[in-house]
């Protein structure tokens, strides 16, 4: 498994990683993409990701459902990854060949794909290219600092709405 999510990585080049993760929400496979140096993370570096919005998400899941997470930023060992990462995560459960439940498949999608496109298709346009989520937090707003605010405990107030 380890080597065909290498070259999976290697090919796509748009997933910042790619794992497996069993029932209990440990990882059993990952591959980090590294900057276009895909590698595999060494077993005593593997996490447990049970408590993560995305893993309980796709557990509760049934056989060929998916899960699309919101755009929000990385999170290793629990602390939002420098320089900041955008991703979306795709995900689905994995069932055995009883049809139970074993894990998860989780592709992390490089969300700066998306916002460098964004960005481009909007350069001749006068104006600034900003963008909220459902909730009314900038991704890209006015100002950096303003961006990102739901990821951080005290910028949670930063929305839309308060801004005006």
């Amino acid at each position: 498994m380890e080597k065909d999510f290498l070259i999976f990585s290697t090919k796509k080049k748009r997933y910042d990683q790619v794992r497996y993760i069993n029932k209990e929400g440990n990882e059993i496979v990952r591959i980090n993409y590294n900057n276009g140096n895909p590698s595999i993370v060494l077993k005593k570096d593997l996490q447990n990701k049970a408590p993560r919005y995305y893993f309980q998400e796709t557990i509760s899941l049934d056989r060929g459902e998916l899960y699309l997470s919101t755009l929000d930023l990385n999170i290793e060992e629990g602390k939002i990854e420098t320089p900041l990462k955008p991703m979306i995560r795709f995900a689905t459960p994995v069932f055995d060949k009883r049809g139970q439940k074993q894990g998860i498949l989780v592709l992390n999608y490089l969300g700066d794909i998306i916002l460098k496109r964004l960005r481009s298709t909007t350069e001749d346009v006068s104006g600034r290219t900003m963008m909220l989520d459902s909730e009314e937090y900038w991704i890209l707003g006015p100002s950096p600092d303003l961006e990102w605010g739901f990821m951080y405990e005290d910028k949670k107030d930063l929305v839309l709405e308060k801004e005006e």
